[in-house]
């Protein structure tokens, strides 16, 4: 942006640092808008993951109350080795193999079908686990002892770009109907004793947080562009006004510095041509070309009296 053509440098240096301060308030904006977005999208992925916590604890907790479901043994549904209850498995009287789901059981297979179509990770994990792969791994070992500790959930984003992971897990309480088959461990009724680890791609948000990001710069820059075209235009027209006071005060110092003046009709010598008569003009007619004064004829106390005595 060119800033040199016909403004003073006093001008020139103020419309700079106006730009320069739209700028730096500009940058601050985007930079704080961009933050708040990024951590919108964590909030709303947070949600996510705290909606299908809830729904599987209110599913769990029904089966509870059921004390069990029972379903025919399919491939997909075999009975839960796990599960020390001695009416586990019972037949119909047509011969049917029915097995009890209780609501761990039924949580594996709910996150087994998530898994499937929707890519979702779904694991109840524990410090103290019956079923090996309830294990917790790195993160999920953190994130216990802080649900230990009073948590009730935690979250984070694991990874970068297309492979990002979000990863939740909220705090499963002992029940009395967990007692059946906890009880061994040592739990009691209100403790923590494990969660849900629920874990899922967090591309989808990263792509809605880029348009969104792209929308914001775009706002941001096209405001800047704007700003800096009013500062500029308006920039240049007080260059203007600062020229014609510039001009004027210079019309001023010639007007108050040595000026040629004839000694008997005063006229004034308006340039260096001493012989011509165009080159010399009443004073009044140089006051009012030069400047917005209007002389008028008068006479002086002295003159009066030599002149009309």
């Amino acid at each position: 942006m060119d800033l040199s053509f016909n403004i003073p440098s006093q001008v020139r240096n103020l419309i700079s640092g106006l730009i320069v301060l739209v700028l730096f308030v500009i940058a601050i904006s985007l930079f704080y808008a961009l933050s708040d977005a990024g951590n919108q999208y964590r909030t709303l992925a947070a949600i996510t993951g705290r909606s299908f916590f809830d729904s599987f604890v209110a599913a769990r907790i029904w089966n509870a109350e059921q004390g069990g479901l029972y379903v025919p043994v399919t491939d997909k549904t075999k009975p839960n080795q796990y599960l020390k209850d001695p009416e586990r498995d019972i037949k119909t009287e047509k011969g049917l193999h029915l097995t009890k789901i209780n609501p761990a059981y039924m949580t594996r297979l709910i996150a087994d079908e998530l898994r499937r179509t929707k890519g979702f990770v779904v694991k109840i994990t524990s410090i103290k686990y019956v079923r090996p792969e309830n294990g917790p791994d790195a993160w999920e070992k953190q994130a216990l002892e802080r649900l230990d500790k009073g948590a009730k959930e935690a979250f984070d984003i694991i990874g970068y770009g297309d492979r990002a992971v979000f990863r939740y897990i909220g705090a499963l309480t002992v029940e009395e109907s967990c007692l059946k088959c906890h009880m061994d461990l040592g739990y009691k009724v209100g403790d923590v004793r494990g969660g849900i680890s629920i874990s899922f791609p967090y591309a989808p948000f990263n792509n809605a947080l880029s348009a969104h990001n792209r929308q914001v710069i775009t706002i941001h820059l096209l405001f800047f562009a704007v700003a800096a075209a009013v500062i500029l235009f308006l920039g240049r027209r007080l260059a203007g006004h600062v020229s014609q006071l510039e001009d004027a005060l210079l019309h001023i110092k010639r007007i108050e510095g040595i000026l040629p003046i004839c000694s008997h009709c005063k006229k004034i010598r308006i340039d260096e041509a001493y012989e011509k008569e165009t080159s010399w003009t009443p004073i009044e007619n140089y006051l009012l070309e030069r400047t917005d004064t209007l002389c008028s004829h008068s006479i002086c106390p002295t003159c009066f009296k030599k002149h009309y005595s």
